[in-house]
């Protein structure tokens, strides 16, 4: 993380971590179906281990923690040790005992290879500047994994390029209502 940008990236996400915290049940509304489609894509088992990048408060993390059950595992990550404390306080307030956070960058991901069964991330990649990150994410998987979060990752990454590819400006429609769409609401 030595260059301006990501150092950037990193600050913002820190500072606007109560926000999202302050509407996290709102987030979580506004991905539920994104995240319904992710967790039935995935099928997740019992006992199945799962890794959440970019968790913000950690809705999609906690969806999954939920459904591989007490002897499964659900890594909760995010770039900013403020949004994993939020997605921690949210997991004890539900007794998801088997939920654990870690400050990870998506594009530093260091785990062994074949650590998870599946990998979440609803949120954050149109936001990673490298795209060699996404090679990673497929190496972290065990192989059942792969086949199982494969139409999950190609998802991630196909919205990943387009994000990417749309470098130039919207019309000012457009962004008007996707701005709209897409803000997290002003606080009471």
């Amino acid at each position: 993380m030595s260059d301006p940008l990501r150092q950037s990236l990193h600050g913002i996400w820190s500072a606007t971590a109560p926000a999202w915290g302050s509407h996290a049940d709102y987030v979580d509304d506004r991905g539920a179906t994104v995240t319904q489609a992710m967790l039935a894509a995935l099928g997740l088992r019992p006992e199945a281990r799962v890794l959440e990048l970019a968790c913000g408060p950690g809705g999609a993390g906690l969806a999954a923690a939920e459904l591989v059950g007490p002897r499964g595992e659900v890594v909760l990550s995010d770039i900013a040790p403020e949004m994993t404390a939020i997605a921690a306080e949210r997991a004890d307030a539900r007794n998801l005992a088997n939920v654990r956070t870690a400050q990870i960058d998506i594009e530093n991901i260091d785990f062994p290879d074949a650590s998870f069964d599946a990998v979440l991330c609803r949120e954050g990649l149109m936001l990673v500047p490298d795209p060699a990150a996404m090679r990673r994410l497929r190496e972290a998987l065990r192989i059942s994994g792969l086949a199982r979060s494969r139409g999950v990752i190609e998802s991630m990454i196909a919205t990943w390029r387009l994000t990417m590819r749309s470098s130039r400006p919207a019309p000012a429609r457009s962004t008007a209502s996707v701005s709209g769409r897409n803000a997290l609401p002003s606080a009471p």
